[in-house]
């Protein structure tokens, strides 16, 4: 993937994620995603799963609500196990957004979301700065 496409990927997901409800485990994942800029109404998942659901589908208002959990053998799981769970109360769960991030950033946990982030910026304005040749 080359840098480029990489930052126009990612700003299309920032925009998506920004505008729907975000199922998270922990507050650890909500500043990781605010610390990239990511403005989503989150919803922790701890506690009763009903309360869970009901929390999400209550902040959504019309909004999609997006399961975004670590990429370790749990989070798969509870990514699964809340898809289902979503699915059986009437609701959508998008998982789209989780597997995106993982093509793009090749992280394990959202909280190493920031460190990823914030260097592929890097790259983009070290490569901005390069000039082309014949140019």
């Amino acid at each position: 993937m080359n840098l480029q496409y990489k930052e126009k990927s990612a700003a299309k997901l920032w925009r998506s994620l920004s505008e729907s409800v975000v199922l998270v485990e922990g507050k650890n994942d909500e500043r990781a995603l605010k610390e990239v800029g990511i403005s989503a109404k989150t919803v922790r998942a701890n506690g009763r799963t009903e309360r869970i659901i009901e929390r999400a589908i209550a902040a959504a208002h019309n909004r999609k609500i997006v399961l975004l959990f670590d990429y370790d053998a749990e989070g798969r799981r509870k990514t699964k196990y809340f898809e289902d769970a979503f699915f059986h109360a009437g609701a959508m769960a998008s998982v789209v957004e989780w597997k995106r991030l993982s093509q793009l950033f090749k992280i394990r946990t959202i909280e190493d979301l920031p460190t990823a982030y914030w260097e592929l910026m890097e790259e983009v304005a070290a490569g901005k700065k390069v000039a082309r040749p014949g140019r």
